[in-house]
């Protein structure tokens, strides 16, 4: 996976997979940018390419995705690939 930010006011993140890829509703409230959690305001998803939108800039150029430790079934919203597998976690992954 490669995050790039998508506009110059790194507003806009960009994550690109290896295979095609769905955001299923609630799944942006498990990413972290730079540490902090509801930066991300909406995402999408086209092809390999999921899009964010963010309330405002991270103070750190680093995101995290991930399900929450106590739930440690595949359940609940999730980044999954078309093949109905969800994406592994990422920790501290940096946005270039």
């Amino acid at each position: 996976m490669k995050a790039t930010y998508g506009n110059s006011s790194k507003t806009k993140i960009v994550l690109e997979f290896d295979q095609p890829v769905v955001i299923e509703d609630g799944a942006i409230a498990l990413i972290e940018l730079g540490g902090q959690s509801g930066l991300v305001t909406t995402g999408s998803a086209k092809g390999k390419v999921v899009t964010l939108e963010l309330s405002k800039t991270p103070a750190k150029n680093t995101i995290s995705y991930g399900n929450d430790p106590a739930n440690d079934t595949d359940q609940g919203p999730m980044i999954r690939g078309k093949n109905d597998i969800a994406a592994l976690t990422f920790w501290d992954v940096p946005i270039q």
